[in-house]
């Protein structure tokens, strides 16, 4: 019988699970199943998301692509095609990362992540920064919070944490792809992590990161920690593929299209497009919009009848009717800052959240006894 609701999908055919953890001697394979039905098979594999390079050139936004290609990322970021989850959880149950290189074993094939491997199913190399959290020595002039405040598009804005909501238009779109694509997790999106700032601060110098060594990190804390998604499905699925894994008979399912980053894509996260087809931050937006009112109100009553009263026939309200739709209005916007600020300390607390589990993983594996 298959287990019902959301819980771990058991496999009641024994034979099955001991051909995807095949090890030499049955007690490593028993251990590797154990693993896998007590913490693995419960974990959510995180929805992908890919984005075209070209298609962001087509939709004139150029000074991202030209940073996203100099880090070496369009084959990366362009990753889609058939995913298998249940072999990916196989991979993350018998993960390690040594020395740099990612190893798994699938189905009883050794996994060695190589630098070939990695430039033939990515074109990634491991050229560049290895940088995390709390590794950043070799970034002489990074400052956190001078750096999120040159992102902002009022540097001199009062903000409450790391929000993504007050970045202008390039920061913008390097932070969506660094949550999503880069170093993915599953929730907390709305405010960038110190991880965050330290990619999107290379990303936008111009300093080259080594990707495999992050994309390495990533999935050790995806592994490590309980509740963290595991991350990099279709990465994962390639690499089954180059390493000629039989995949016959597996749970395969295709990247949807809706993964893929569009205009809705841009519009969901408060970017807009112009009468010219540019691509400008809804704030922008929003002072073109008054810039325009106020040109129309200086023109005078010359102007106004020349354009036979259209002017006004948007704002034929009495002064007390307007007064109330300014009320509304700011209490509105009163209320959408309120939301934006107890949604960024939940989503710190998050954060939080996931620091406290980090350290209570690395205590347990200093306590494990080493054999």
């Amino acid at each position: 019988m298959k287990s019902q609701g959301r819980g771990p999908r058991y496999v009641d055919n024994t034979g099955r699970l001991e051909a995807w953890f095949a090890w030499e001697t049955k007690e490593d394979s028993q251990k590797s199943i154990d693993a896998y039905l007590t913490t693995y098979s419960r974990k959510i594999v995180n929805i992908p998301k890919f984005v075209r390079l070209e298609w962001l050139e087509e939709q004139q936004l150029h000074g991202v692509c030209e940073l996203l290609e100099f880090q070496g990322l369009k084959r990366f970021l362009g990753l889609t095609g058939n995913i298998y989850p249940d072999l990916t959880k196989v991979f993350f149950t018998n993960l390690k990362v040594k020395d740099e290189k990612i190893k798994s074993r699938v189905k009883g094939m050794r996994m060695l992540v190589s630098s070939v491997k990695w430039e033939v199913v990515a074109g990634l190399n491991y050229e560049g920064l290895k940088i995390g959290k709390g590794n950043t020595e070799e970034l002489d002039d990074y400052n956190k919070i001078t750096f999120y405040r040159s992102c902002l598009r009022n540097p001199q804005a009062v903000t409450r944490g790391f929000q993504v909501g007050g970045l202008s238009l390039i920061p913008r779109l390097i932070a969506f792809i660094v949550v999503w694509i880069l170093t993915p997790r599953g929730h907390n999106h709305a405010v960038l992590h110190e991880e965050d700032l330290i990619l999107m601060y290379c990303i936008i110098n111009r300093i080259k990161v080594n990707w495999p060594y992050v994309i390495a990190e990533q999935m050790e804390k995806a592994k490590r920690l309980p509740d963290y998604r595991l991350p990099y499905v279709v990465l994962i699925s390639k690499f089954l593929q180059n390493f000629l894994i039989p995949l016959e008979g597996e749970l395969e399912e295709p990247v949807k299209q809706t993964c893929e980053i569009s205009k809705s894509t841009l519009n969901k996260i408060g970017l807009t497009q112009d009468n010219n087809g540019r691509w400008i931050t809804q704030g922008e937006a929003e002072n073109e919009e008054q810039a325009e009112e106020a040109a129309g109100e200086d023109a005078g009553p010359a102007e106004h009848e020349a354009t036979g009263g259209e002017a006004g026939q948007g704002s034929g309200y009495s002064r007390f009717e307007q007064m109330m739709i300014d009320k509304l209005d700011n209490l509105t916007m009163e209320q959408k800052n309120n939301h934006e600020f107890y949604t960024a300390r939940f989503q710190h607390l998050d954060h939080q959240m996931e620091v406290v589990q980090d350290q209570l993983a690395t205590m347990t594996t200093w306590n494990q006894p080493h054999e």
